[in-house]
């Protein structure tokens, strides 16, 4: 059952009058965690101590920060939550506190932002002339609010679940095809017009399929909009155990981007690493997702700071986790005993807030850890030095491996583990790339 209390929320210390105020009920503990910002520090050591003051005498604890003189920018490594920000919002997500769920994300790197398919004008075959062109534009009064809600996205991934059939046209047929054909040109012709390149727009056609039926849907619609309007991104998160053994390959091949779950992909073996890697080497983008739940029970560093060392170790540019606004149907996160099915959200969802939790932390920290790998490779291509080369090289070959282990889909947070790979190759990155510099 998820219905245990979890500690991981981060609620912001309340600041006055230059202290932090932090308060401990008589016979609670209470951790105490510290984000501390390196934008206005420069590079080198800083010392200093902290004063905790309550009951008895303050305590100063020793305080030491050392600023690397090497800046991130960017990260390059994609995220989306399947957040669904568009409209009113759905799941745990409503206008209420809209605002703070998508501030939340944005300040954890979410580029990708998801919108249901209402986001997407759906016209009806009443709306096409003999020759399948529109009588009247569309509106994208509902899309064009959601775009100004993530004014900095990479891209804007939308999911408009589609079957065998479009604007009254059966699939297979020269109106389905002239229907959506001219759909697809006005959705790219809609993001010009917003300044926006049409590959920034990704569609996701069906979601995770894994029977043939599925897969002739999404084939059928793919072959038509990359004939129209190829520059649309169609992304596709199959759920084959063999997805290099499915009848229907196009469903997989005509994607832009392939996502597969990373259970699923761990349990293809050798053969689905190799097709996917053959995929990568074919032109198209891999990305890695996961939806297992109930999330606050999971082990943040394992299940959602690792995620972005398997995409480095299997090449992946983007990443997703179901879901963001996923808290079981309850209508707050800070009563999980409320929801009727399984929490995912890493954060904490309030009615008319968004708080930061470990788990979502861990994300932010996965993030930072694959663009330090990524920065490192990098230098590592330019490198001039022979010898500084081979050590990066190889702490690039050696880290992803080691720190995620043996594979586990196994994700309790009680178990014991070692959780300190991950920083200690960071740590290793960020020196070698000092020592590149």
């Amino acid at each position: 059952s998820h219905r245990v209390p979890v500690a991981a929320a981060l609620p912001d210390a309340e600041y006055v009058g230059g202290v932090y105020k932090i308060p401990v009920p008589a016979g609670v503990t209470r951790r105490v965690w510290l984000t501390i910002s390196s934008a206005d520090l420069k590079p080198g050591t800083h010392e200093g101590s902290l004063t905790l003051e309550g009951a008895g005498k303050p305590i100063a604890i020793p305080l030491r920060v050392r600023v690397s003189a090497v800046t991130m920018g960017r990260p390059r490594l994609s995220l989306g939550m399947w957040d669904y920000t568009n409209g009113g919002g759905v799941y745990g997500i409503s206008r209420k506190n809209l605002g703070p769920a998508i501030a939340l994300q944005q300040s954890h790197f979410v580029d990708t932002p998801w919108a249901t398919g209402g986001a997407l004008p759906r016209p009806a075959g009443s709306d096409f002339d003999a020759n399948h062109q529109l009588k009247e534009p569309l509106k994208f009064d509902q899309f064009d609010e959601w775009v100004k809600r993530w004014p900095n996205a990479r891209q804007y991934f939308v999911f408009p679940s589609v079957g065998a059939s479009f604007a009254d046209a059966a699939m297979g047929t020269p109106e389905f095809e002239g229907r959506v054909a001219t759909w697809a040109k006005a959705l790219a012709q809609h993001m010009r017009d917003l300044g926006l390149k049409p590959q920034q727009l990704g569609l996701l056609l069906v979601d995770e399929p894994h029977d043939d039926k599925q897969d002739a849907i999404i084939a059928g619609w793919a072959k038509v909009i990359k004939a129209a309007a190829p520059e649309i991104t169609l992304f596709q998160d199959p759920t084959w155990v063999r997805p290099d053994q499915t009848k229907i390959q196009e469903a997989i091949t005509l994607a832009d981007v392939i996502c597969p779950n990373i259970p699923l992909f761990y349990r293809g073996g050798p053969e689905v690493a190799r097709y996917y890697e053959a995929r990568r080497n074919a032109g198209q983008k891999l990305w890695l997702y996961q939806c297992s739940g109930p999330a606050k029970l999971f082990d943040p560093y394992r299940y959602h700071r690792l995620q972005s060392w398997h995409c480095f170790r299997w090449g992946a540019v983007g990443m997703g986790f179901w879901a963001f606004g996923d808290t079981g149907g309850a209508k707050s996160s800070w009563n999980e005993y409320a929801s009727s099915g399984t929490p995912y959200t890493p954060a904490f969802l309030g009615v008319d807030d968004a708080t930061d939790g470990v788990h979502w932390q861990a994300v932010r920290e996965g993030i930072e850890d694959y663009e330090t790998l990524a920065m490192l490779r990098d230098a590592a291509s330019g490198a001039k030095d022979a010898a500084l080369k081979t050590q990066a090289e190889a702490l690039l070959a050696e880290a992803p491996a080691a720190v995620i282990g043996e594979y586990s889909a196994s994700y309790d947070w009680k178990k014991e583990s070692d959780r300190t790979l991950a920083d200690t190759y960071r740590v290793r990155a960020i020196e070698l790339l000092e020592r590149m510099r």
